[in-house]
């Protein structure tokens, strides 16, 4: 019965921590993109338009594109197959590019490519935790495209990123409170409480420290689901252009 005890501890510390790494892979893109329409349908009525070089937009939209890596290890340079850019095709034009530096960085960035209409990451170093993002002026709402070059590597849209991360998390959780509550079993089983006192004790502790542990891995999944730049592109976009 005590093999039994051992056994059951063993799974019920080893299945959430396999479980968790099986879900969060080693290296893995998410990405995110926001539009925000700059004039109402009654802009024209109140006398307002936007130009560019001469022309009157219709329908401008300012859009954000952000990338981060949120995997446990670093991107190599050598992960680009072929040394091809990681690209993000924006389905209309790119009229202004907001975020364009002076000079090209030597570090991991968002590149505009206005031959292709996209912006694309270059072969380098992308540190894990690193996030890039770019800001552009277009008319009507685009869509984006992903052309992935990244050997064995995801590049996920925010959504699908999310989604996977809820599942594991459920499914991770329903493990820790199964073993958990083998495990108290166990312990009442091997050591009968009226001949040691002392597992009354033990159990009594392992369910707040298992409360703390659902309850710190929730709000954790909940940063990762919803990190700042999630729900707060439109808002510091807005900030930015005024």
């Amino acid at each position: 019965m005590f093999a039994i005890a051992c056994v059951t501890l063993a799974v019920t510390i080893g299945v959430p921590v396999w479980l968790s790494r099986q879900q969060n892979p080693k290296r893995e893109l998410v990405y995110r993109y926001s539009v925000e329409r700059l004039l109402g349908p009654n802009a024209q009525g109140l006398g307002l338009t936007l130009m560019h070089n001469g022309a009157t937009l219709e329908n401008p939209y300012l859009a954000t594109l952000t990338v981060e890596a949120t995997g446990r290890a670093d991107i190599g340079s050598d992960s680009f197959d072929a040394a091809r850019p990681l690209r993000f095709q924006i389905s209309e034009r790119i009229l202004v590019d907001l975020d364009a530096p002076e000079s090209e960085p030597r570090v991991a960035h968002l590149r505009h490519d206005s031959q292709e209409g996209s912006y694309c990451i270059p072969p380098a170093l992308i540190k894990k935790g690193t996030s890039l993002r770019c800001r552009f002026l277009i008319e009507n709402k685009p869509t984006i495209t992903v052309d992935n070059p990244l050997r064995d590597i995801e590049v996920l849209p925010q959504k699908a990123y999310a989604r996977a991360r809820t599942i594991s998390l459920l499914v991770t959780n329903a493990s820790i409170v199964i073993g958990a509550a083998s495990l108290v079993w166990l312990l009442f089983v091997v050591f009968p409480p009226v001949e040691q006192p002392w597992v009354v004790v033990v159990a009594g502790f392992m369910l707040p420290i298992t409360v703390v542990i659902l309850a710190f891995r929730s709000s954790k999944a909940e940063v990762q689901n919803n990190p700042q730049w999630s729900e707060g592109l439109v808002l510091q976009a807005r900030r930015d252009a005024e």
